[in-house]
């Protein structure tokens, strides 16, 4: 399966609770510069048309049906795909008192053992 960019647009509309008012490509919605289909900014403007309508009180529960996409994130290989590549490539890291108990532990066997 190729994930190409945009593959969690069809996810997020699956599970969102409020749509767009956008009435699509060949409605009166469209502006005029963007009807021609080489247009710069055209498909820009197509996803910001057919994002949600927003209000000033919205949260996350009130636009997407959280259940419905944790379901659809979590069977989707391209979402565990980049979730994969994206901890492979932040690496380990350890917190600071993980080393400075380390360093300790360390003194502490220098101790025991230079005091016998």
């Amino acid at each position: 399966m190729t994930c190409e960019p945009g593959w969690q647009t069809p996810l997020l509309a699956k599970a969102a609770k409020r749509k767009s008012t956008f009435r699509g490509e060949n409605s009166s919605d469209m502006p005029t510069r963007y009807k021609k289909g080489t247009a710069p900014g055209r498909s820009d403007f197509l996803v910001w048309a057919r994002m949600p309508v927003i209000s000033y009180s919205s949260s996350p529960d009130s636009l997407y049906d959280m259940e419905k996409l944790r379901k659809s994130l979590e069977n989707s290989e391209c979402f565990n795909r980049d979730l994969i590549e994206q901890q492979a490539a932040a690496g380990i890291s350890y917190p600071t008192p993980f080393y400075l108990g380390l360093v300790a532990a360390g003194a502490a066997v220098l101790y025991s053992l230079t005091r016998k």
